[in-house]
């Protein structure tokens, strides 16, 4: 009987660790994608008329898709990384 409880705790856990890993890789993409429109927008307003506000405005939108990108390029790395290591 208790093993078959850890079995179901186990289970019950594993769904939940893909469910909140899938809800935060959601959210990024979407971050991500409004990101890219907000900073075309901004393209497409400041070759209009350019102001120094949206230049900074537009420079910090792609500061934070940048960062975003870099913090997703890592993961990738360190998951290589580990794959490599298991070899």
């Amino acid at each position: 009987m208790l093993v078959q409880a850890r079995q179901t705790l186990k289970a019950v856990l594993r769904g939940k660790i893909i469910s909140y890993t899938a809800y935060i890789n959601r959210t990024r993409k979407e971050q991500k994608e409004e990101l890219l429109k907000s900073i075309a927008d901004l393209d497409k307003r400041y070759a209009m008329a350019p102001t120094a506000e949206l230049y900074k405005e537009k420079v910090e939108k792609q500061t934070e898709f940048n960062l975003l990108s870099t913090k997703e390029a890592e993961k990738l790395l360190l998951k290589t990384q580990g794959i490599l290591y298991e070899r």
